[in-house]
């Protein structure tokens, strides 16, 4: 089941804490888990960039 999500301008942030990275055929890796605030899961974007310190992850649009 698919369903939309709010665009990145009116969700700019959400917090995934029990988060998996997964590798498409493509060698793309994608953030799968679920959002924390309304329990829904989500699957991001191709992932761009990691910031291990912080444990942050930029996606793309």
């Amino acid at each position: 089941m698919f369903w939309a999500v709010p665009g990145v301008d009116d969700d700019p942030c959400i917090y995934v804490p029990g988060w998996a990275v997964v590798e498409t055929e493509v060698g793309e890796r994608h953030l799968v888990g679920c959002n924390i605030a309304n329990g829904l899961g989500r699957v991001s974007s191709a992932i761009e960039q990691f910031n291990a310190r912080a444990t942050q992850f930029t996606t793309g649009l």
